[in-house]
């Protein structure tokens, strides 16, 4: 992803992979994202929305997602968890850099 990509992020996006920053090296489900997002950014996810930032972010290369591993019987589907990879960490530190340093330049 080029620079010029990155600053392309909403700000939704930049908090979804900030939660996936500070969860590292953990997994995350995509719902216990949209919970972290709220305290930390101030912003509402519904859970059917954050599939769609997920979606965008794994597009981009930011993000990946695995299969749970259930046990064998296990009644259900298994479920996605995500992780930010190399690419979503430098971006993430990048766009948050700049809009910290664009605030203080308004102030």
């Amino acid at each position: 992803m080029s620079l010029a990509d990155a600053s392309k992020l909403s700000r939704r996006e930049l908090a979804v992979l900030h939660v996936l920053l500070m969860a590292a090296p953990e997994a995350m489900y995509g719902r216990d994202i949209a919970r972290q997002v709220y305290p930390r950014w101030m912003h509402w996810l519904l859970l059917d929305a954050i599939y769609v930032h997920l979606s965008r972010l794994e597009d981009r290369g930011l993000i990946v997602h695995r299969y749970e591993q259930v046990p064998l019987g296990y009644p259900g589907l298994p479920r996605y968890t995500y992780l930010i990879t190399g690419d979503g960490r430098r971006e993430c530190r990048r766009s948050l850099s700049r809009r910290i340093v664009a605030e203080l330049m308004q102030s």
